[in-house]
């Protein structure tokens, strides 16, 4: 599988601990929040938290410490307004409670990743350094355990969300089934 280039498959098994699917089975239509109404990006990230939480035993206070932690190094936000906001979640020490499915059925591996798409309503302003020229529309909520899991993961979401037609696609989708099928879509292409 390709996707601007990139040999998919083979950037998602560059890792200390493999993961053996394809990125569009790691989204699930079940971790898609359609049309979020929020004023901010802490916010944002506190509904996919909120989602996250679901399937797992980490508290609320520190994932969000651990998105401000990284939102500190530098700003997640593309100028394709969109988001990449990642954690790495390893030293926090939860425990998965249940493995949630893919839209496929199969099991997935908490332990490798778990990506939460948000679409927004209206636009909320990122806070990054010229944040008043590219606010963001579509976040993509990036959990791993590993910190080189999760940073294949955002290369790969970073190549397909620095397309801002597909950004636009995605803001302009009137469903969640409709957003999942851009991106199953554009990935499979």
């Amino acid at each position: 599988m390709y996707y601007n280039g990139y040999n998919v498959c083979t950037i998602i098994s560059y890792q200390d601990t493999h993961v053996d699917k394809d990125i569009f089975n790691i989204i699930s239509l079940d971790n898609i929040i359609f049309k979020l109404n929020v004023e901010s990006r802490k916010r944002v990230l506190e509904n996919a938290i909120e989602l996250f939480q679901s399937n797992t035993g980490i508290s609320t206070f520190d994932l969000l410490y651990l998105f401000h932690e990284r939102e500190q190094m530098g700003s997640t936000r593309l100028k394709t307004r969109s988001a990449i906001p990642h954690a790495f979640i390893a030293h926090t020490g939860a425990k998965v409670k249940t493995n949630p499915k893919n839209a496929h059925g199969a099991d997935i591996n908490m332990n490798d990743v778990f990506i939460i798409l948000v679409v927004l309503e209206k636009t909320v302003d990122w806070e990054g350094a010229d944040c008043s020229d590219h606010p963001v529309d579509v976040v993509a909520v990036c959990f791993s355990r590993s910190k080189r899991v999760c940073l294949n993961y955002v290369t790969i979401l970073n190549s397909f969300m620095s397309d801002s037609k597909i950004i636009e696609q995605i803001k302009n989708a009137d469903s969640k089934q409709s957003v999942y099928n851009i991106i199953t879509n554009e990935l499979k292409g």
